[in-house]
């Protein structure tokens, strides 16, 4: 910078203060302030009365880059001189809580407000807000007449096209009066929720759901009274559930959902005799379905309905049972068929089937499906009513789409009655595509014809090989099998038992020594056989998996992994599980070398045999006929982490600010580790001891912000036991920390300069000086002191400091609905979680699915899809709320019946 822009730089901060602090500054004075390259903005923050409001932080946002604050002064004037030319939103708050905070201008709450826009070299404004006083919402809760005590309520603002929770009462009350106070100028709703059975949620005056609740409008200072919220009590669906005979059926599980499945679903299961009621029901349209899978029956929608779509609605009123909700459930119905090829008879493995039904005036898939296997076979169980049919080639691609019976439009089809409890059987014949080629032979194993046996054609592709399809022989021996590329093709038979050897076409033992073929399109291969050998020699591995105090641990996953030279990697071709001794052992494994993995989840060090961190690195494993190769293995405790964020309440600078670890030895607590923040006030400890116990505290250096330990207590001593902090093996426990100022923060405003001709008695003004009345010197000092006299010396001003001003709190994680696992529990279904609204809209969900109280490993989405592994497990799933600057919140399903195979 030259001397001349230095100069003036250090100028435009001294008149800036001044500007600041004296009554009798104006824009167009502040105008000549903005140094090169940067602009500025001015105004005056007041009373609804006209007067002057100091101490009011006033933020400045840019789109892109840091927030700047200044406080106003005495005469409620503001200005920022160097701020980066563009759009800025302007943000007025009172720290004490005295004036609502808005937004320029007159914007409250969710509303974005009106930039304004910086011009370099100019300081622009006025842009002056006048503030008023929080409003306030009060009432009672009642419930038949009665007031109704330590109930639980929220507010809620309309965000966009949703209402969303603002604010709760979140201890309740005792007195059945409560109060919402601190309010901005809007409008706003009034619930209860989860009151004391048998009533239910209820908005004010006495709606069922928030979208049919009153408005609440106030404005500044408003105390609205007498918003009062009768419950409603529940209502009930009930009803009987019997057999063809008229016996009744127990286990069936009946669930009640609003028609749109958006707000409200219930749900509860048939006693011996068949009977059920659901309740705490508002007053509504709901969907009622039985399931009968659980009781081996057909499953239907009330009223006699296969489908949701063709469903009857119930009318619930509250507090009345709507009854007669009955069902007689049949024996279930069965759609099976193959899928082949049209010309030549073959099966078409995986195929899918879909299955559409009449919505209004078009045909619509109702997501019901069946995949064929690897014989073309097909099969959906329980599903019944008027369909139409389409299979399609989801495998490999090399056939055609077709609506029963062979036509390419669902218009065109022919509909298919599935009644109930009864066996329908319905085949498709697929077109081959265009340039769909055939591969063909016979497998023997010592000149005899062996069915059974895999084939797989590969092709060789960007220099890898991939599978292409998969069939087996049929009893003959004999196989065909389709390739929907033309390229360089080799052909792999395999047993599926184990007990033959694998061998590649033309006779070899192995991939590398495959003879290759070239396909073409629209080709048909014939005399592509093989004859397979003996039966290959097999060995194993077993072992026991222990920690460093040599004690077992259990479910450890251990994986054998052999070479594979198609893929040229080590992969994994067995596993086993180690049981509550830390054995495991894998058998069947053919003769020869292999490596050793072993898992334990995120609680522990995962290694290969022997003690390495990847299965390129491990130590061979020798397998051979006899004895298992023993291969034992013992884990280290993963590491943990403690993380979180500190803020302050008063968005005073948090620089000096050190996090504690404290641990309990020789009798006391003492500080075991401390750390400092980064620029987004953040912290973190990684690499603890799995398990190991902490207090965690924070410390302000400078001594801006009381000393607290979590969750909230003043010393170590008096934190409850029940809030030490243990580290979980292999994860992150996070921590926030919001500190109470105990005195105004240094950098908040400029430090006062009086004018320059010193006077007898200096007006005080705001300031984060130690000093409460500035007295003027008849000397001018260097110092930048409340006593100094104007000189080129930069004095703090209201610019922007490389640490961008920490923004407001988040509002705590809220939730809005009970999470439930829907679909059929049948393995090759797929299951979801109902979504659950956690507020505000920036929480970031984790989905963690569980079996028998054990983590899925990577089932970690809102659904999954039932595999064989996980057939007699009960499901759950673990949702973890995330928000930055609040602390996390879990929610938990309630555990499914038993998966069925």
């Amino acid at each position: 910078m030259t001397r001349s822009r230095l100069w003036l730089a250090l100028w435009s901060a001294l008149v800036s203060t001044a500007l600041v602090l004296t009554a009798a500054s104006s824009p167009s004075s502040a105008r000549s302030a903005a140094a090169e390259g940067v602009g500025g903005l001015t105004g005056r923050v007041s009373a609804p009365d006209g007067s002057p409001l100091p101490g009011i932080r006033v933020l400045a946002r840019p789109d892109q880059g840091y927030t700047t604050t200044v406080v106003t002064d005495s005469e409620g004037r503001y200005v920022f001189d160097a701020l980066d030319p563009g759009p800025h939103q302007l943000t007025f708050s009172d720290p004490s809580g005295a004036w609502v905070t808005e937004r320029y201008d007159d914007a409250f709450g969710s509303e974005p407000g009106t930039p304004v826009t910086v011009v370099a070299g100019t300081v622009a404004g006025p842009y002056d807000a006048t503030l008023g006083r929080p409003a306030s919402i009060s009432g009672e809760v009642r419930a038949g007449g009665v007031p109704e005590v330590d109930s639980y309520l929220y507010l809620y603002a309309r965000d966009g096209n949703r209402w969303t929770r603002v604010k709760s009462t979140s201890t309740g009350y005792t007195d059945a009066g409560y109060t919402f106070d601190g309010l901005a100028p809007g409008t706003y709703r009034v619930g209860v929720s989860h009151p004391d059975e048998p009533y239910v949620d209820t908005f004010h005056p006495s709606a069922g759901l928030v979208a049919d609740a009153a408005d609440v409008t106030v404005g500044h200072g408003d105390d609205v009274t007498g918003v009062d919220v009768d419950l409603l009590p529940g209502g009930a669906v009930a009803g009987r559930v019997v057999d063809e005979a008229g016996a009744g059926i127990g286990g069936v599980r009946v669930v009640v959902t609003d028609v749109t499945m958006e707000t409200r679903y219930f749900e509860a299961v048939t006693d011996p005799d068949g009977r059920y009621r659901v309740g705490l029901l508002t007053t509504g349209d709901y969907v009622v379905r039985f399931g009968g899978y659980d009781a081996g029956k057909q499953s239907e929608y009330w009223k006699d309905a296969p489908t949701r779509y063709a469903a009857t609605p119930v009318h619930v009123v509250s507090g009345q049972d709507s009854s007669g909700i009955d069902a007689v459930l049949t024996e279930p119905s069965t759609l099976s068929g193959t899928v082949t090829d049209r010309d030549t008879g073959d099966p078409i493995p995986w195929a899918r089937i879909d299955l559409y039904e009449l919505q209004g005036t078009s045909w619509q898939a109702t997501g019901a499906h069946a995949y064929a296997d690897a014989r073309g076979h097909y099969e959906l169980s329980g599903t019944w009513g008027t369909y139409r049919l389409l299979a399609f080639d989801t495998g490999y691609e090399t056939h055609d789409y077709a609506f029963h019976p062979g036509v390419r439009s669902v218009d065109d089809a022919t509909s298919v009655e599935l009644p109930a409890g009864a066996d329908v059987v319905v085949d498709f014949g697929l077109t081959r595509k265009a340039e769909t080629s055939t591969i063909a032979g016979t497998v023997r194993v010592g000149g005899q014809p062996r069915g059974g046996i895999v084939v797989e054609p590969e092709i060789l592709y960007d220099g890898r090989w991939q599978v292409m399809n998969h069939v087996t022989t049929a009893a003959d021996g004999s196989y065909r099998t389709y390739v929907a590329v033309p390229g360089t093709y080799r052909v792999h038979f395999t047993d599926p038992s184990g007990a033959l050897g694998d061998r590649w076409w033309d006779g070899a033992a192995t991939a590398p020594e495959a003879t290759e073929l070239s396909v073409a399109a629209a080709a048909d291969l014939t005399g592509i056989d093989a004859d397979l050998v003996a039966p290959t020699p097999t060995g194993g591995i077993d072992g026991r998996v222990q920690d460093a105090s040599a004690a077992p641990i259990r479910d450890v996953d251990v994986t054998a992994y052999a070479w594979n030279e198609i893929e040229g990697r080590w992969t994994a071709v067995d596993h086993a599980r180690t049981g509550d001794d830390g054995r495991y052992a894998i058998t069947g494994l053919p003769v020869g070398t292999y490596r050793v993995g072993f898992d334990a989840g995120r609680a522990w060090i995962g290694e290969f045999h022997h003690d390495s961190a990847t299965v390129d690195a491990a130590d061979d494993v020798a397998v051979t006929e006899g004895p298992a190769a023993a291969v034992d293995a013992t884990l280290a405790s993963a590491p943990g982490a403690i993380a979180g964020r500190v803020s302050s309440d008063m968005d005073a600078s948090l620089e000096a600010v050190r996090v504690e670890l404290w641990a309990y030895a020789d009798g006391a607590w003492a500080v075991a580790l401390d750390t400092a923040l980064d620029s987004s006030g953040t912290f973190r400890f990684p690499g603890l001891v799995g398990g190991s116990t902490y207090r965690i505290g924070v410390r302000d250096t400078a001594g801006r912000h009381a000393v607290v330990f979590w969750p909230g207590a003043p010393d170590v001593d008096e934190v409850d036991e029940g809030f030490d902090v243990v580290v979980r093996p292999g994860d992150t426990s996070f921590y926030d920390f919001t500190l109470r100022a105990v005195a105004p923060p240094e950098t908040e405003s400029p430090s006062p300069s009086p004018s320059p001709s010193p006077t007898p008695t200096p007006t005080p003004t705001p300031s984060p000086t130690p000093s409460p009345t500035p007295t003027p010197t008849p000397t001018p000092t260097p110092t930048p002191t409340p006593a100094s006299t104007p000189t080129p010396t930069p004095t703090p001003t209201p610019t922007p400091t490389p640490t961008p001003t920490p923004t407001p709190v988040p509002a705590a994680i809220s939730q809005d609905g009970t999470p439930r696992i829907l679909g059929s529990l049948r393995v090759g279904e797929v299951v979801r979680v109902r979504r659950v609204t956690f507020s505000p809209a920036a929480v970031r969900l984790r989905y963690q699915w569980r079996a028998d109280g054990r983590t899925i490993r990577g089932a970690t989405r809102s659904r999954i899809t039932l595999t064989r592994a996980l057939a007699g497990a009960r499901l759950r799933v673990r949702i973890t709320a995330t928000l930055d600057g609040a602390s996390p919140v879990v929610v938990r399903t309630r555990p499914t019946a038993r998966v069925q195979a």
